[in-house]
C-alpha cells in the first residue's frame, strides 16, 4: 500500500516536471514572438 502511494507521488512529480518544461518553452516562444514584433 505505501509503495503504491510512493509511485503516485513520483508519476505526480514527473507530471508536474514535464508541465514546468512545457510551460518554459511556451515562455520562449512568447519572448521570440514579442522580439520579432519590435
Amino acid at each position: 500500500m505505501i509503495l503504491i502511494k510512493q509511485l503516485q507521488i513520483v508519476d505526480v512529480l514527473i507530471h508536474l516536471d514535464s508541465l514546468s518544461i512545457y510551460s518554459k518553452m511556451k515562455a520562449w516562444v512568447l519572448l521570440i514572438d514579442l522580439n520579432k514584433n519590435v
